[in-house]
């Protein structure tokens, strides 16, 4: 459902400085998605 929900989150609209997302670890579908979706240069990883 999380997925979904990002989907049809406007990035450019909102452009929210951080998002938290809980997923264990148990798949990385979110953390690509979102990596795929922000330009390079526009987040920072820790």
């Amino acid at each position: 459902m999380e997925l979904q929900v990002l989907r049809g989150l406007s990035l450019k609209k909102y452009a929210p400085r951080l998002i938290l997302l809980e997923d264990h670890r148990r798949n990385y579908t979110k953390h690509f998605y979102l990596r795929h979706r922000i330009p390079p240069g526009q987040t920072h990883a820790a």
